[in-house]
């Protein structure tokens, strides 16, 4: 043999090696092949838990994919001898739903309850609630030391304003400015009084012996720069602008006698972002004071009240005492309802995921397994598929409608929490309102 038949021979022989050798490797990686020469196929396990079924996931032609034709020519396909658990499982393949999307919705339900809005001179668990400033701005020009039914206008007017703020509910921040208690009333000492305007006690939580040491000293004595006072209000409520809830009160014999515009001022104070509601006092006034004071309470969104005597304004501070007690049952009243709310939604929630799970997922895949073990069953002799199919429904149904009844527990058992949570809130601070009214008293 010369050498190019040689390589023409070798070239064959080396071409033929590689052709059965890549036959044998193809026809040994298809699988184990029995006695017969035919490939087994490894045991088919039917999945008998929920996780299971969740993490077989959605089948082939699932939900809006479903064709009934399609389905039908992919279960031509399966070989004759294929077992019940083969069979059934490719129809779980083709046509099974997700449930996860609902097992998903009922694992992250948390019903969580919050009252928004301001609950007065306490804070709650849950939103951020506005803070409640009262601003006492007390009047102490010279004419406060005359005398009226009870003793010195300015002794009575001190002790009103200690009785009122103690019977502030707990939170609530106070801050009281005293204005004209500098220089004297004469004209040489004007300019000095005028400016005496003074935050005796600092917009703070309320301290009773703090209040007492810083009033105890103050006498009257100058001018009424009423409007200046005002002003140094609304800077200093400023720092708590849009955050808090702002109540002034003017406690005032006279008139402005420094030039000021105390309309002006309380006008500002309500309308600007500060939302400041300006409250005037009247003492001992007469009717051109009486009617002054009366526009700048206008003026502010607030209320003028005239008192003459210490038993008047005692009945004054009284009064404001009561309407607190009143925003504490407006207060329940809204915090029920909201909560009410809430507990309606968390039952939309559960009642539509319910809903989701058997209008989108269940009943269609009971349908559609229906059909599909109907078809098959036809062409084969199969004994377990609807034994099968049963235990499958009953996993899944049995699950998500305990989950049904467990989110549903967990709903009412939270709303119960939460309202008995604020309604021993709103107890509290009702007693604790009613120990101060009776000391007062």
């Amino acid at each position: 043999m010369n050498l190019g038949k040689w390589i023409k021979s070798g070239w064959l022989i080396f071409l033929a090696v590689v052709m059965v050798v890549g036959c044998s490797q193809e026809t040994g990686s298809s699988g184990k092949q029995n006695e017969n020469g035919e490939e087994e196929r490894k045991p088919q396990k039917i999945a008998t838990t929920i996780e299971e079924i969740v993490e077989q996931g959605a089948g082939t032609y699932s939900g809006d994919k479903y064709d009934r034709a399609k389905v039908e020519a992919e279960l031509d396909k399966i070989p004759q001898d294929a077992s019940d658990e083969e069979v059934f499982n490719t129809i779980v393949s083709l046509i099974a739903e997700d449930y996860g999307p609902v097992k998903d919705a009922y694992d992250n339900f948390d019903p969580t309850f919050n009252v928004s809005g301001d609950q007065p001179g306490t804070e709650v668990n849950g939103p951020k609630e506005k803070q409640h400033n009262v601003t006492i701005l007390l009047d102490a020009s010279g004419s406060m030391a005359a005398r009226v039914s009870g003793g010195e206008k300015m002794h009575v007017a001190k002790e009103a304003v200690r009785s009122f703020t103690s019977q502030m509910p707990e939170g609530t921040h106070v801050s009281l400015i005293v204005y004209g208690h500098k220089g004297s009333n004469s004209k040489a000492d004007q300019a000095e009084s005028c400016k005496g305007i003074e935050e005796i006690v600092e917009l703070g939580p309320y301290d009773e012996s703090t209040l007492q040491s810083k009033l105890d000293p103050i006498r009257a004595t100058g001018w009424t720069p009423l409007a200046g006072a005002m002003n140094q209000a609304g800077q200093r409520l400023k720092e708590t602008e849009g955050q808090a809830e702002n109540m002034i009160y003017v406690v005032s014999d006279g008139l402005e006698t420094c030039g000021g515009d105390p309309v002006k001022e309380a006008k500002s104070l309500n309308q600007s972002n500060i939302k400041a509601t300006v409250n005037i006092i009247g003492f001992d006034v007469g009717n051109k004071e009486h009617q002054a004071l009366k526009k700048v309470a206008e003026a502010g969104g607030g209320k003028y009240f005239s008192a003459t005597s210490k038993t008047e304004l005692d009945l004054y501070f009284r009064n404001e005492y009561a309407k607190l007690k009143l925003e504490w049952w407006s207060y329940e009243g809204d915090a029920l309802s909201q909560l009410g709310s809430q507990s309606s939604d968390y039952l939309e929630y559960i009642s539509e995921t319910d809903k989701q799970f058997k209008d989108k997922y269940y009943k269609k895949e009971l349908d559609r397994f229906k059909d599909a073990i109907n078809y098959i069953e036809r062409k084969g002799d199969y004994k377990s598929l609807g034994t099968y199919n049963k235990q499958r429904e009953d996993i899944i149904s049995r699950y998500f409608h305990g989950k049904f009844s467990e989110s549903n527990s967990k709903r009412e058992q939270e709303y119960s929490k939460a309202v008995e949570k604020m309604k021993g809130e709103v107890s509290d601070q009702q007693d604790d309102l009613q120990d101060k009214k009776n000391k007062h008293d």
